[in-house]
């Protein structure tokens, strides 16, 4: 017997389902691992199968590591559908860069938006990207993965959802 592979969510849980996406982005951009664990299901099953205590190792090493985020001073945030794993699920595209901040970039509005959805890596500014696809269980983050193929949040696909 096949499983549903996309899952219709009711108001209320979309709604803290943002809420756990949005305090997931904030914890990850202010380097809090405690704060992303705390979102995590005890249960739960992240990146490669890997139990929450493991998943704290491999969100160290993206954050502290070598080439990790926190050598970087600039984040986007955009949003998109997975296509590929948990299809139809939000996709959080965290794209961390270096920008340079001199006074002649107060005028290059471009550069505050940043790279859109799906943007290729963009090298000259060390850039690193994470695509987080989702899945939650009792209002946690319950199943966590990489997501290697996503479009760009469309309203038209999220009001048919």
């Amino acid at each position: 017997m096949r499983k549903n592979l996309i899952q219709k969510f009711s108001e209320e849980e979309m709604g803290m389902n943002s809420d756990l996406l949005n305090d997931f982005s904030h914890a990850f951009s202010s380097y809090d691992i405690n704060a992303i664990l705390d979102l995590l299901h005890d249960h739960g099953r992240f990146f490669k199968g890997l139990n929450k205590g493991k998943a704290a190792g491999v969100f160290h090493k993206m954050i502290h590591g070598p080439k990790g985020v926190k050598s970087r001073n600039s984040f986007k945030y955009n949003r998109g559908i997975s296509l590929d794993i948990f299809p139809g699920q939000e996709v959080l595209e965290i794209r961390c860069y270096n920008e340079s901040f001199d006074d002649d970039s107060c005028f290059d509005f471009e550069g505050f938006r940043g790279p859109k959805f799906g943007d290729p890596i963009v090298h000259s500014k060390n850039e690193i990207i994470y695509r987080f696809v989702f899945r939650y269980f009792e209002y946690k983050i319950f199943d966590l993965k990489m997501a290697q193929k996503a479009v760009e949040n469309s309203q038209i696909i999220i009001s048919k959802n």
